[in-house]
């Protein structure tokens, strides 16, 4: 029968390696462990989200841990809902020069009725839209001090600009103003905060 990998952290899948629902279905032979395979793949900022750097491909994996103020697992209700909204974003056809969305693409887990609800959260994978070109970064990211107390690299960008003002300007054109006439023309709203978007500069 046909088979879908799921993608999974070495943390995650130790921790899915003691499931009794997992070693039931492993010994019916409907499930296998595939251990490490694969080109390497590196964390974003939000963690769950991992990238292949060659490819630009980008899979959202789950994570039985607590980040902020969640455990950071994908119910499959909340994967469906995100690739819904992908379509819906999709069906405005052409988006404001500069902006864009990053869309959820689909999704692989298993079956709920199978292995419960729990367990399918444990395992859902949703398959990612690649990153653009052009070196991203995480808007949050470049809005903090370094390590070492270092200035913003976010200013370092606007200074080596030179036109602070033009350079502002252009910043509310490919940010602010796309979100708020897709709001006013659809009402469709973005939750836009810095943790969530990704910035590309003529750097």
């Amino acid at each position: 029968p046909d088979r879908a990998a799921l993608e999974s952290y070495r943390r995650q899948a130790r921790l899915l390696a003691r499931h009794p629902t997992l070693a039931l279905l492993e010994a019916e032979g409907a499930a296998r462990w595939l251990g490490p395979l694969g080109a390497p793949v590196w964390p974003t900022s939000s963690v769950r989200t991992v990238v292949d750097t060659v490819t630009g491909a980008s899979w959202k994996l789950p994570l039985r841990a607590r980040l902020t103020h969640f455990v950071r697992t994908t119910p499959p209700e909340q994967a469906r809902r995100a690739v819904d909204a992908a379509g819906v974003v999709a069906g405005l056809g052409g988006l404001p020069a500069g902006f864009g969305v990053l869309a959820d693409l689909g999704f692989r887990t298993l079956d709920p009725e199978v292995g419960g609800e729990r367990l399918a959260a444990d395992l859902t994978v949703i398959t990612r839209a690649p990153f653009p070109p052009g070196g991203p970064r995480v808007l949050a990211a470049v809005l903090e001090d370094g390590p070492a107390g270092e200035e913003p690299a976010l200013v370092g960008d606007v200074r080596a600009a030179g036109d602070v003002h033009g350079w502002l300007r252009r910043w509310l054109a490919v940010s602010l103003v796309p979100l708020l006439e897709i709001y006013g023309e659809v009402g469709l709203g973005f939750e836009a905060h810095p943790q969530n978007t990704l910035l590309v500069t003529g750097r």
